[in-house]
């Protein structure tokens, strides 16, 4: 969250958001008495009826609000740090006695399908896109047992940086991006999810702009959290910004929008742009705007039939630009599904005078581009018939397809 002007003034926690509204005429001690007593104190009565009634308009509760307003106590006592990349890969930043580090839990070339990242921002610690997904088919083919192997050690790191979080982001509500209510074998089950989403802010895209099973899964997830997802759109909270939506992929998508987040800690600003897919320029000047140090985004389809030539045009000039503004772009997602995109992204690299990697690289980690790789794995791990039906009903476990040509599933 941020205030504006000094904390013994007026205080908007977020600006132009409905809470911000709700509080700017509070002022600061008294807001800090409010918080303190959890809203319950006679002595507060007044101010808690007057906010209570103003966030109730936009569905929000007072309880919302202390969880917004931790966070935003965090974002006033801790500056920012300059980045650099340790031996264990984690993109990490130490100043002035804050941190900014960045650890990659989830994509493609780490071997499932997603953009899940931690981000530690001095005691911030923001967890974006929390789901995984393995391509459910790619070549006739299901997900081999390997892969699903190393899906689970994923999904369990996943779970244990939910659990540690103190804010939840979703860009958008793809069932690799998300924790869903009907999660197939190979993703992110909201059960599983739902005690690491308790008690924290989630941020999302707004509710109101979205339909069908997209509106249908965040509901799903504010219910069972027992947490509103708060809309992201456009707005800024502290050390955390956000996109207006911008489209999935090419402009006028049917596959929907995607939100991206920026956070910014002292000379550090990281940009998640998920699935943009570098295929549209708005989202492309809106990155550069915001004068990023790190950026991770979804790069393009290339595996995609459909995707026409002057798309992938399109998707390289843009890489481009983004490579020669950014010290360090991670490329992942949608473009490491094939073995085509593992060459289109050792191009870029060697075209920019900056740093160009895929999330394995930027974890020091080996590249497991497992569903471009499917059919490999399939001749030389042969699986039997019916296994992926056992494994559905919990007949069947990954032993004997844990290591594969020097990798080891359980270590990602």
């Amino acid at each position: 969250m941020t205030a504006c002007g000094a904390r013994k003034g007026p205080v908007r926690v977020i600006a132009d958001d409905p809470i911000g509204v709700a509080l700017h005429e509070m002022p600061g001690p008294r807001l800090e008495v409010f918080v303190q007593k959890g809203a319950a104190s006679h002595a507060v009565d007044a101010d808690r009826t007057r906010v209570s009634s103003r966030l109730g308009r936009h569905g929000l509760r007072i309880s919302d609000l202390l969880l917004l307003y931790g966070s935003w106590k965090r974002d006033m006592r801790d500056p920012g740090g300059v980045p650099s990349v340790e031996e264990d890969g984690v993109i990490q930043a130490d100043n002035r006695s804050s941190m900014f580090r960045l650890e990659i839990l989830a994509a493609e070339s780490l071997g499932a399908r997603g953009l899940c990242c931690k981000v530690t921002a001095g005691k911030r610690r923001i967890l974006i896109d929390p789901g995984i997904a393995l391509g459910y088919r790619r070549h006739g083919l299901y997900p081999h047992p390997f892969q699903v192997a190393v899906g689970v050690t994923l999904r369990r790191k996943i779970l244990a940086a939910l659990g540690d979080a103190t804010d939840v982001v979703l860009s958008h509500a793809h069932g690799d991006h998300v924790p869903l209510a009907d999660a197939n074998p190979f993703q992110m089950a909201l059960d599983d999810a739902v005690d690491g989403l308790r008690g924290k802010p989630i941020w999302g895209p707004d509710l109101r702009d979205l339909a069908g099973a997209m509106r249908e899964r965040l509901e799903a997830i504010a219910r069972a959290a027992n947490t509103p997802v708060l809309a992201a759109n456009g707005r800024k909270a502290g050390i955390l910004s956000f996109s207006q939506p911008m489209p999935h992929g090419e402009p006028e998508s049917h596959l929907g929008t995607v939100i991206m987040t920026r956070i910014e800690v002292g000379d550090t600003v990281f940009v998640h742009a998920s699935d943009i897919q570098l295929l549209q320029r708005d989202a492309i000047d809106r990155i550069v705007s915001w004068s990023p140090t790190v950026v991770l985004v979804g790069g393009p389809p290339l595996y995609l039939a459909q995707l026409s030539d002057e798309a992938r045009s399109e998707a390289w000039r843009n890489a481009l630009r983004l490579a020669n503004h950014v010290p360090t772009l991670i490329v992942d997602h949608h473009l490491l599904r094939s073995v085509q995109g593992i060459r289109w992204l050792d191009a870029l690299a060697a075209e920019s005078p900056n740093r160009v990697v895929c999330a394995a690289d930027s974890m020091n980690t080996s590249r497991r581009m497992l569903e471009a790789w499917r059919r490999r794995l399939y001749r030389e791990i042969p699986v039997r018939e019916g296994w992926h039906r056992e494994y559905a009903l919990g007949k069947a476990d990954t032993s004997g397809f844990e290591a594969w040509d020097g990798l080891d599933a359980s270590v990602v």
